[in-house]
């Protein structure tokens, strides 16, 4: 939720993070190679929305609330994420 990527865009993204399998396969678990591909595909879709739902409701007292953050904090804090898990750069 939050951020709708088209589909071309989509796979092209997915590509571009299953060219580094080989490298993830020969340094990490796989459980964490997932985790940085994941990360990987979110830092390249940040471009797309700066939109999050911070809440919702229904069973119809229907209510939806957003939350705004900047590019360079959402950039940022994914990036982090990454760094975190991706010793090797």
């Amino acid at each position: 939720q939050g951020i709708t990527i088209p589909d071309f865009v989509l796979q092209a993204l997915v590509d571009q993070a299953n060219s580094i399998q080989e490298c993830l396969e020969a340094h990490y678990p796989a459980s964490t190679s997932l985790l940085i591909q994941l990360y990987l595909l979110s830092l390249m879709g940040l471009g797309q929305g700066d939109k999050y739902i911070s809440s919702q409701t229904a069973p119809s007292g229907a209510s939806r609330s957003f939350r705004y953050q900047s590019f360079t904090d959402r950039w940022k804090a994914s990036v982090n994420l990454l760094r975190g898990l991706d010793k090797y750069g």
